[in-house]
C-alpha cells in the first residue's frame, strides 16, 4: 500500500502580523486549513501552505484514521513563502496510525509530473473546506497557466477557505500540486503549485536544515527558503528601442537598476537564457518558450523556480546586449535583496523606527494593502530597488498629530529639520530631493543628535511639513516613562527588529549568517536592538559567503576534534603496548 495520501485538517493558532503596525500582539487568529502526508526519501513529510501555519505559535492535526480524535501537535521543518509551501512533520514521531490508517487516504497514487499536465486535463482537490470535519472533493479541469511572479497553475475546481494546502490529483491518481488560492472575484478560477517546483523546495529545504544541525547539533527549526530572484528591476523592451532597424528580430529585458555582484549592469539587455544546455529567445514581453512547463510562452523568470540546486545563491547563464555588442554573462540569482519586497516577517525580522510616537518603516509591499494609492509607487524603478521610509502610523498623544492637519499615515519622510528654541536660527531648508532620507539608520543617526530642547519639522512628500515643539516632545516623552509596560515595547528613538512567531526553539532567518536563539518571550517583552548598520551594496552574495566561512568553521573544529581523539588513542595503545611488553 502506498505510504502517501493520508489528509489531514490542520488547525493553526497564530499571531497575524499587521504590517502598519508590526508591534501588535493583540492580533491573535485560530485559522484551518488541509494538510497531506508526502514520503520523500524515507521520511514522512506533511505539507500543506505557508499561509495556514505562518506567524504559528501552534500547529495541530487530526485526521480520521486515528480512532481518539484527538490533535496531533505538529512542528515547522520549514516554509517557502514565494510558492506558499510549508513541510511540517510530527511531534511524536512514532504515531503510525497517522501515516498507514487506508481509512485516511484520500489517493494511493505515486507522486506525479505536473508538467505533464496541459490544458483541459482533469483534477480532483481534497480537502476540508470551511473548517468542516468531513472531507471535500471537487473536480474541475486544468483552465491554464498563470505568470512570473506568482507561477500557477490555473483550474476550474472548487474551492473554499479550508481547502488551503489541500492535495492535487489528476486523472491518474497521481499528486501534482498543492491548492494554494481562489479568485473571490473570478469564480471559478483558482490555483495550485505543481508539484515539480514543490520537490526543489523540499530539496533545498532539507539542505538548510542539514546545514543548520552542522552547526548547532540542538536545531530544532523551522528553516526558511525564499526562492531565487534576480536581483534587478527589468522591464521589456521591443525591438525597435534597441537597434536603428525596426524589423530586428531582437528583443528582451532592459536592467533599470541592478544590485552589485548580479553581475548585470544598469542599461543591460538580457536576450536569452540558457535552460538545458540551450540558450532560448526572450520577446518583447520577456516570454519565452517553456515546452518542460507549460505549452504556452511564458515570463523567462518561471524557470527560476525549476533550477535545481541548494545554494543560497546560484548562476544562471544568459546573453546580454551591453553597450552594442552581445556578451555572454553567468549571473547570479539568490534571495529577493530589494528594499521593496514583500516581507514575510517568519522567515525575517521586520524593522521599524519609533520617532516621538510615529512609527516609520521603509516602504514595502506589505503595505499596498492597507494604504490607498500607493498601487504605482513601485513603478519606479529606484523605488522598487531601494524603497524609501514612511509612517505607517501614529501613537496616542503623538506630538506630530497635536494639530492634526496632515494626515500622517501613508506618507513618505523625506527631511528632518529642528531648531533650537529661542536661538532666532530659522529653519534649515533642505537640500534637493535626490539628498531625501534614504533608510531607517539614516533617520535614527539626525533625530539622536537633535538637542532636546529643539522643535522638530519633518517635510513629507509633495513637501508637506508638519512640526512639534520641545514642549510637546517633552510631554510626550515624559508620558512614555511614566507607562512602563507601552515603553518596553516601543521604546522611544530606537530602531526595533520583530521577528514572529517567537520560536521557543532556534530559528533560521535568511538574512544572517548565524542561527538566532530566540528567549521564550511574550510579544510585549521584546527588547529594541540597533544592529550595525548594513551597507546598501551588501548583497546575497556576501551573505553566503560568510554563511559557508560559519559552516566550514563548524566542520575545521569537528575535524580538529577528531584528529585530537585518534592521537590521544594512539598514544595510549602504544603506552600500553610497550607496559605490557615489559
Amino acid at each position: 500500500m502506498s505510504e502517501h495520501g493520508t489528509l489531514f485538517r490542520i488547525r493553526t493558532e497564530r499571531l497575524a502580523f499587521r504590517p502598519l503596525v508590526p508591534f501588535d500582539e493583540d492580533n491573535n487568529q485560530v485559522i484551518f486549513g488541509t494538510g497531506f502526508l508526502l514520503k520523500h526519501k524515507g521520511k514522512h513529510y506533511i505539507l500543506t501552505n505557508h499561509h495556514v501555519i505562518s506567524n504559528a505559535r501552534r500547529v495541530t492535526a487530526t485526521t480520521h484514521g486515528v480512532e481518539d480524535g484527538q490533535p496531533r501537535q505538529l512542528k515547522v521543518v520549514g516554509m517557502q513563502p514565494h510558492l506558499d509551501v510549508a513541510i511540517l512533520e510530527m511531534v511524536e514521531e512514532n504515531d503510525a496510525r497517522f501515516f498507514n490508517d487506508r481509512s485516511a487516504k484520500c489517493f494511493e497514487g505515486e507522486p506525479g509530473r505536473s508538467s505533464r499536465i496541459k490544458a483541459e486535463t482533469r483534477v480532483t482537490v481534497f480537502g476540508f473546506a470551511n473548517a468542516d470535519r468531513h472531507l471535500h472533493t471537487t473536480s474541475g479541469t486544468v483552465s491554464g497557466r498563470t505568470n512570473w511572479p506568482l507561477n500557477r497553475i490555473q483550474t476550474d475546481a472548487v474551492v473554499n477557505h479550508g481547502n488551503s494546502g489541500g492535495p492535487v490529483v489528476d486523472d491518474r491518481g497521481s499528486f501534482v500540486g498543492i491548492v494554494t488560492s481562489g479568485m473571490d472575484e473570478m469564480q471559478p478560477t483558482n490555483h495550485f503549485v505543481g508539484f515539480d517546483e514543490i520537490i526543489v523546495c523540499l530539496e533545498r529545504i532539507e539542505q538548510r536544515v542539514k546545514e543548520m544541525h552542522e552547526v548547532d547539533p540542538h536545531f530544532q527549526g523551522p528553516c526558511s527558503d525564499l526562492g531565487l530572484y534576480i536581483n534587478a528591476v527589468l522591464i521589456p523592451v521591443d525591438p525597435s528601442a534597441l537597434f536603428e532597424r525596426p524589423r530586428s528580430s531582437v528583443s528582451g529585458a532592459l536592467v533599470t537598476d541592478a544590485l552589485p555582484n548580479t553581475n548585470l549592469l544598469k542599461g543591460d539587455v538580457i536576450l536569452g537564457v540558457k535552460i538545458k544546455d540551450k540558450f532560448r529567445n526572450l520577446d518583447s514581453h520577456m516570454m519565452i518558450d517553456i515546452p518542460e512547463v507549460w505549452t504556452h510562452r511564458l515570463d523567462f523568470r518561471v524557470w527560476l523556480d525549476r533550477i535545481r540546486g541548494t545554494g543560497r545563491v546560484l548562476k544562471w547563464d544568459m546573453e546580454v546586449l551591453r553597450k552594442g555588442e552581445k556578451e555572454k554573462v553567468v549571473v547570479n540569482v539568490g534571495p529577493n535583496m530589494l528594499k521593496s519586497r514583500f516581507i514575510y516577517p517568519d522567515c525575517e525580522p521586520v524593522s521599524y523606527i519609533i520617532f516621538h510616537g510615529l512609527v516609520i518603516q521603509m516602504f514595502n509591499e506589505n503595505h499596498v494593502f492597507d494604504l490607498e494609492g500607493c498601487d504605482d509607487s513601485f513603478k519606479d524603478p529606484r523605488v522598487n530597488m531601494y524603497s524609501y521610509p514612511m509612517i505607517t502610523n501614529t501613537l496616542p498623544e503623538c506630538p506630530f498629530t497635536f494639530q492634526d492637519s496632515i494626515r500622517l499615515t501613508g506618507k513618505r519622510v523625506r527631511h528632518i529639520t529642528s531648531k533650537t528654541q529661542n536661538s532666532g536660527v530659522k529653519f534649515e531648508e533642505p537640500s534637493s530631493d535626490e539628498n531625501s532620507l534614504k533608510d531607517l539608520h539614516e533617520i535614527l543617526s539626525i533625530v539622536r543628535t537633535i538637542p532636546k530642547t529643539s522643535d522638530i519639522v519633518l517635510i513629507l512628500e509633495n513637501g508637506e511639513r508638519v512640526g512639534a515643539t520641545a514642549r510637546q516632545i517633552e510631554e510626550y516623552v515624559n508620558s512614555e516613562f511614566v507607562d512602563g509596560d507601552r515603553m518596553s515595547r516601543r521604546e522611544n528613538l530606537a530602531l526595533h527588529r520583530v521577528f514572529l512567531p517567537y520560536w521557543k526553539t532556534a530559528a533560521y532567518d535568511v538574512y544572517r549568517t548565524e542561527p538566532i536563539v530566540s528567549r521564550e518571550t511574550p510579544c510585549k517583552d521584546v527588547r529594541s536592538i540597533v544592529p550595525v548598520r548594513r551597507s546598501d551594496t551588501e548583497t546575497a552574495r556576501e551573505v553566503v559567503e560568510q554563511w559557508q566561512s560559519v559552516v566550514e568553521r563548524s566542520k575545521k573544529e569537528k575535524r580538529n576534534q577528531q584528529s585530537m581523539m585518534i592521537i590521544g588513542i594512539s598514544l595510549f595503545a602504544a603506552t600500553c603496548f610497550r607496559l605490557l611488553s615489559k
